[in-house]
């Protein structure tokens, strides 16, 4: 356009004329208020529902977290996808659930995938999310229902509340915040799940909590007699939840963590402990840049790790 403009006036200023046109019509959102897509647009304010339910969760068991379930990729809510958690920025109490983004330390992130990778693919451990919980010293469990479960492929509302009937042992009856409402994705879904659920099953509240009986504090010491050793990880921690192992006040200690302290290893050996062993921290290929499909094959000894940064196992 300049070099047109040295030589002639009028055909460069009509050029670039021309250009500016063909700037404006290629980015619409400019002038058509789509700027941002619609589906990360949400209400102001809130839906009332979530606020009374931050309410009436501040109200309570100060001194414990909040523990949210199913986790989720990102915040992708019936109302609106908000990316983060809207949690944190209305509750006085700590915070926890699962993310794509792996927060906390390496043990909190392995132990909430040992609780929410179940959930993800449909076998939930209704026995072991009230152990778990008082284990992460969560006072409450939000269960989530106004998720917009299609995008991120996350639990269903109806599979998840059909999972916690009868109330699992150890949580309260649910208390419900906002009317009932059917929850349906804006993406026709006809599979095997949507398929096997009941036509009459009824819809759950967008949010309900269940209240935690006697969690540990989030600040605490712990003896170490009669501890708990377990030689497996989050997982394994699960399923010895859901086996009726884990509705103790007993410390509990990896043997992974021992192992590079002698003197505890030595002490709990010579102590009144509980060992158990479980077969979930295995050598595997793992994806943990999501919340589905993390865990991958079986390594044997020989075989190396994959040098792919987004494939790296947890440790604990």
């Amino acid at each position: 356009i300049t070099a047109l403009y040295r030589k002639g006036r009028i055909a460069g200023i009509v050029v670039a004329l021309a250009a500016i046109g063909v700037i404006v019509a290629a980015d619409p959102p400019v002038f058509n208020g789509t700027t941002v897509a619609d589906h990360f647009t949400q209400p102001s304010p809130l839906p009332s529902y979530v606020t009374e339910t931050a309410k009436a969760l501040n109200a309570v068991h100060r001194s414990t977290r909040v523990l949210a379930i199913p986790g989720e990729n990102f915040a992708a809510y019936r109302y609106g996808d908000v990316i983060d958690p809207v949690w944190p920025g209305l509750l006085t109490r700590p915070f926890v659930t699962r993310e794509q983004q792996a927060l906390g330390s390496l043990a909190s992130y392995d132990l909430l995938y040992g609780l929410d990778n179940p959930m993800q693919n449909g076998i939930v451990e209704p026995n072991a999310i009230a152990p778990l919980a008082r284990l992460m010293s969560a006072g409450d469990v939000l269960v989530q229902n106004d998720l917009a479960y299609e995008r991120y492929n996350s639990p269903r509302p109806l599979a998840v509340a059909s999972a916690l009937t009868p109330t699992p042992p150890g949580l309260s009856a649910p208390v419900g915040y906002g009317a009932p409402r059917p929850n349906i994705s804006q993406i026709p879904v006809t599979d095997e799940e949507a398929l096997a659920t009941s036509p009459d099953q009824a819809w759950p509240a967008p949010e309900q909590v269940m209240a935690v009986t006697d969690p540990r504090p989030i600040v605490r010491g712990e003896s170490t007699t009669g501890e708990m050793v377990v030689d497996g990880d989050g997982v394994g921690l699960d399923e010895a939840a859901s086996a009726g192992l884990l509705n103790t006040d007993s410390t509990i200690l990896y043997a992974g963590t021992l192992d590079t302290h002698p003197k505890a290893k030595a002490q709990a050996l010579n102590s009144n402990s509980t060992f158990v062993l479980t077969d979930s921290n295995r050598k595997t290929a793992f994806r943990w840049n999501t919340i589905l499909g993390n865990a991958g094959a079986t390594l044997t000894k020989a075989q190396p790790q994959p040098t792919d940064p987004n494939n790296a196992p947890p440790d604990p």
